[in-house]
């Protein structure tokens, strides 16, 4: 554990620095696919790998994340993973071509798959119990604000610089981290002494490839293809076989006994779950903002902002209250709150008015801001340290290929409900409306019954 307050502050930094680092590179890229379809004269279906593969990237080296770490030690893992961001940014800004850059972007999303986990498990390793959560409030609102920003980033460098900007950007951040790191995290030695677990690397990266590109490309291929089901399969049997194997092996690469901790089982449940919101929204307000009212990216990523401000605040009260609250009130004031908000946002109209649009928005991010710690919080603190690692590298894993997964039901669900009022005499931009409220009020519902569930599962207890 760190004593020394000055280096507890300077590791909180480090971890919100990375944190909203890593996450602003989802989406900057994201809003920027048009700029570089027009130019590096591609198209779409060759330009998406650059979100594709970085999401890959991410999903593949998130469940290695303890097992390196107590391996080579924490802190060179963090500091490694921070210097080969920064490398494959300048990379992705000096690339010539378009597969150049999904080259350079495909590494640093591996590269940055070992942060976010890692983030979560400095914070329960060093920092003494009574201030986890509210290191851990911080920690989660900052990541989640970078995927918030990105689109207002990403506008702002497209109007005013130029695409190179959208990478280069990473450097000064990175810099920052790594000297808060640098001097913050303890020197550690390595305690692995067997040989590299090639064999179960190989397996869970496989699998979870597999996985998720049967779902991000179930779109092209159809929900009834033989090559959907067939990649499915493949990647399920491959993870099987990998969980049998690390059962037995004295020094896995992820250690599965977190799930014995009751807590932390239901923890993962119910963020797998909740990623069914999470993944979902900037593709709602991309299409109701920009498509439908006509406001550019750099407009629609201001207009979000409102909403990103009320979640870091309401992340700010839930560190005042979870000393007089149990965990089991936030987490279900939360998930109330975020479900009121995305039902009254299926009330939007083509012509709404932002005074309406940005209440309701405000009011889905309080109840994400509510919940989001103390939920981490919840299944991380029933793990022994020397389990913390694992833990958070599980954790993510499992909100990586569940964020895939409800994206694509989603945005299936999105296309075909836009196309079924078309057909019914909609005009185009009122089936894109009526699609865009069917998908609100789907999540509104979803989490109804993650409330009922959380209600049963979750238990009563005080930090």
């Amino acid at each position: 554990m760190i004593q020394d307050e000055k280096k507890q502050k300077a590791l909180l930094y480090t971890t919100l620095v990375a944190g909203c680092m890593t996450t602003i590179n989802t989406s900057t890229v994201n809003i920027a696919l048009p700029t570089f379809i027009e130019i590096f004269q591609t198209d779409l279906s060759t330009a998406q790998w650059l979100m594709i593969g970085y999401m890959l990237a991410l999903g593949t080296v998130m469940p290695m994340v303890g097992y390196f770490g107590e391996r080579y030690s924490y802190r060179r893992m963090y500091l490694t993973a921070l210097v080969f961001v920064a490398l494959f940014a300048l990379g992705c800004a000096l690339s010539w071509n378009i597969w150049s850059l999904i080259f350079f972007r495909i590494l640093k999303g591996m590269a940055a798959g070992f942060i976010l986990p890692c983030t979560m498990t400095l914070i329960y390793r060093y920092i003494p119990k009574q201030k986890q959560a509210g290191f851990l409030g911080l920690s989660v609102t900052f990541s989640s604000l970078g995927v918030t920003i990105g689109p207002s980033i990403s506008g702002f460098l497209l109007t005013f610089f130029n695409w190179h900007s959208l990478f280069l950007i990473n450097l000064p951040l990175i810099a920052v981290a790594f000297l808060l790191a640098r001097n913050s995290i303890p020197e550690e030695v390595g305690v692995h002494k067997e040989r590299l677990d090639i064999k179960g690397m190989c397996l869970m990266a496989v699998g979870t490839v597999a996985i998720l590109i049967g779902f991000t490309e179930v779109e092209t291929w159809g929900w009834r293809s033989p090559l959907f089901y067939g990649s499915l399969l493949l990647g399920i049997g491959l993870i099987a076989l990998f969980i049998w194997l690390e059962s037995r092996s004295s020094e896995p690469l992820l250690n599965f006994k977190v799930f014995r901790y009751t807590p932390f089982a239901i923890t993962v449940l119910i963020i797998a779950a909740l990623n069914i919101t999470f993944t979902i929204t900037p593709l709602l307000m991309a299409v109701y903002l920009q498509t439908i009212q006509g406001y550019t990216a750099f407009e629609a990523g201001l207009i979000m902002l409102v909403p990103s401000a009320v979640m870091v605040l309401a992340t700010n009260l839930t560190r005042r209250l979870i000393a007089t609250r149990t965990n089991k009130q936030l987490i279900l004031s939360g998930l109330l709150l975020a479900a009121a908000g995305n039902f009254f946002m299926q009330f939007a109209q083509i012509d709404s008015v932002l005074w309406f649009i940005i209440p309701m928005l405000s009011l889905r991010y309080f109840g994400v801001g509510i919940l989001n710690m103390p939920l981490s919080d919840y299944g991380m603190r029933v793990l022994p340290p020397e389990l913390s690692g694992h833990g958070s590298a599980m954790l993510n894993w499992c909100k990586q290929i569940a964020s895939v997964i409800w994206l694509s039901i989603l945005t299936a669900l999105l296309t075909i409900s836009t196309e079924y009022y078309g057909q019914h005499g909609a005009e185009p931009m009122q089936a894109s409306m009526a699609g865009v409220n069917a998908v609100f009020l789907t999540l509104a519902l979803a989490l109804g019954c993650i409330w009922i569930a959380a209600f049963f599962l979750v238990k009563n207890t005080r930090r």
